[in-house]
């Protein structure tokens, strides 16, 4: 179990020790546009990701993270949380 390339269909799962970067994440999403991945295996590696947090430090860290949790939480219902006015 570990990150392959992006044309082995087998395997999506970051090693452990992987860092993310902005590379790894857009090459997730175009392996997945191109039909490299499936919907289930990208949703797989972004919450293996989300569960470990190895990001790059990076300016652009909040975006790589709110990008990362979408894909996540992209096989799940959305759920709007309202406030009543009292």
């Amino acid at each position: 179990m570990g990150y392959k390339c992006l044309t082995d269909k087998r395997s999506v799962v970051p090693k452990d020790d992987m860092m993310i970067t902005k590379q790894i994440v857009s090459e997730k999403l175009l392996a997945y546009l191109d039909e490299q991945v499936s919907f289930n295996q990208i949703i797989s590696w972004a919450e293996q990701v989300v569960a470990e947090g190895n990001y790059t430090p990076d300016s652009d860290i909040d975006r790589l993270v709110n990008i990362v949790t979408a894909l996540a939480a992209a096989d799940r219902p959305r759920i709007v949380l309202t406030r009543d006015a009292a």
